[in-house]
């Protein structure tokens, strides 16, 4: 007899993940910088409902590349899901209410403030010259991210699939 999650398993259709060349410049060399598990990310995100994620055809063990352009120097995940997993996980595995509830805590905040200055450390900007960024925020989730980094000589841009966050992000602005 299969289980729920047999059955799940076999609805997906083949392939599940896509190989991408350089978003950026679309070359095909690229440097592997790491690699990240599905247990890595699936574990340690509190939004996922790991029974639904257990669905998908991935081994916890399973890892995907974060690459650098050898052309360019973009840096990306050298695959992504195929649509109707994206779709899935989206719709399924996060639980929208946790996500939403946990860029308001004060420590998301302070994450976030972290990383935009290590990002504008690192931008090669002199400090005392007038900014002009213009920052992609590539899977935005719910904008958090994209308003921590807003301000004078700021551009900050958000791209998101799931349909529930962009709509939400939308009307927050």
């Amino acid at each position: 007899m299969s289980s729920d999650s047999d059955v799940a398993r076999r609805t997906f259709a083949e392939p599940h993940v896509l190989e991408r060349t350089c978003p950026l410049c679309r070359a095909i060399a690229c440097d592997v910088l790491f690699e990240i598990s599905v247990r890595d990310f699936s574990t340690t995100n509190p939004t996922y409902d790991l029974d639904k994620l257990a669905v998908l055809p991935f081994m916890p063990e399973q890892t995907f590349p974060i690459v650098r352009c050898q052309e360019c120097g973009f840096q990306y995940s050298r695959y992504r899901l195929v649509d109707q997993l994206a779709e899935y996980l989206y719709a399924e595995v996060i639980n929208h209410d946790k996500s939403r509830e946990k860029i308001f805590g004060l420590g998301k905040r302070r994450q976030l403030v972290s990383i935009w200055g290590r990002l504008l450390g690192a931008s090669g900007s002199d400090p005392s010259e007038r900014l002009d960024l213009k920052l992609l925020d590539f899977g935005c989730g719910w904008g958090d991210f994209l308003q921590v980094s807003s301000g004078p000589g700021v551009t900050p841009i958000g791209f998101e699939i799931d349909p529930v966050k962009r709509e939400w992000g939308s009307k927050q602005g």
